[in-house]
């Protein structure tokens, strides 16, 4: 995956990387379309604000 999709892998993002692998193989056996579906389901009721979003990105 990395190889694939991603040209380097930093320390400070690669918690996302792994977790985005984990998605991807526990639901291998989705289509594309199914997928999004879900991903979406479960990302409903879930806020971020911009203050918290760009603490991610400094942190």
């Amino acid at each position: 995956m990395i190889v694939g999709c991603y040209h380097d892998v930093s320390d400070e993002h690669l918690q996302s990387y792994i977790d985005e692998a984990v998605f991807r193989w526990n639901t291998r056996k989705m289509s594309e379309s199914e997928r999004f579906a879900h991903m979406f389901e479960k990302s409903i009721g879930l806020i971020v604000t911009w203050d918290e979003l760009k603490l991610c990105v400094v942190a």
